[in-house]
């Protein structure tokens, strides 16, 4: 169970968008019985009334039930940044708001949104 505020809710939604886009098809292909939502009003507030799709990359592989790169160049991720020894990078994940926080030393990637990891490998 997880308790937010309401000003936490929009990187609630944007969590659970990236973690269902990185899902694969056969995951998508499981019947889902039930889902419960518990809340309590606090505040009005206006909030999206109907959710996008989310959209795959085009080019990626299945590991472990996850659609992930197709290949290890990180420049071909998106938009990237290295830093200035060249030792690690951030590359923004095209239409979306999380980022691969890619360290080669280590071989260390992992997908955030800030700095909530939502999966690593």
């Amino acid at each position: 169970m997880q308790t937010i505020t309401i000003k936490d809710y929009p990187l609630l939604l944007d969590i659970f968008n990236e973690y269902w886009s990185i899902k694969t098809q056969e995951y998508h292909l499981i019947s889902v019985t039930k889902v419960i939502f518990m809340y309590k009003i606090i505040n009005i507030q206006e909030f999206p009334t109907r959710l996008s799709r989310a959209t795959l990359p085009k080019q990626t592989f299945t590991f472990k039930g996850y659609e992930l790169p197709n290949t290890m160049d990180c420049t071909e991720w998106g938009e990237y940044k290295f830093t200035s020894n060249y030792l690690s990078a951030i590359v923004q994940k095209p239409k979306s708001k999380a980022y691969y926080s890619v360290i080669f030393k280590e071989q260390i990637v992992e997908l955030k949104i800030g700095e909530k990891i939502l999966f690593y490998w």
